[in-house]
Formats: C-alpha cells, sequence, structure tokens
C-alpha cells in the first residue's frame, strides 16, 4: 500500500515536472540600428530578429528586455 502511494506520487511529479518546463521559450535582446535601441527576438525557424519595439536610450531598451525575459518592472537596474 505505502510503495503505492509512492509511485503513485512520484509519478504525479514527473508529470508536473515534465509539463513545466518551458519548450523554445524566446530570449530577448537588443540591437543598434540607425542610432536607435531596437529590442527583439531571433525567430528559431528562420533566424531573423523580430523587433519588438525601438527605443533612444540604452537604459530604456535594457529595462525591457529585463521585463520581457521575465524581470520586475525596470526600475534604474545600471
Amino acid at each position: 500500500m505505502m510503495w503505492g502511494i509512492f509511485w503513485f506520487a512520484f509519478f504525479l511529479w514527473v508529470l508536473l515536472f515534465l509539463f513545466s518546463i518551458e519548450r523554445e521559450k524566446q530570449m530577448y535582446v537588443y540591437r543598434i540600428m540607425d542610432g536607435m535601441f531596437v529590442v527583439g527576438h531571433y525567430d528559431p525557424a528562420t533566424n531573423k530578429f523580430i523587433a519588438e519595439g525601438d527605443y533612444t536610450t540604452r537604459d530604456e531598451a535594457a529595462g525591457r528586455v529585463h521585463y520581457l525575459n521575465g524581470g520586475n518592472k525596470y526600475e534604474n537596474i545600471i
């Protein structure tokens, strides 16, 4: 009886772990293009840069990248 409960709990834990793994998560970056800081990510299928927005300062772009990658709201990290 105890082993049955153990294996059932273990099986549930493995399922929850496997379904919680994020597959192909986008990692946002910024690039300097034409004097602007452009935030976006690379499309894994085409390897092309997909722009999300343009920013005039490096701090604004870094803050947006930080937020899009799961960080807290930007408040002068640098």
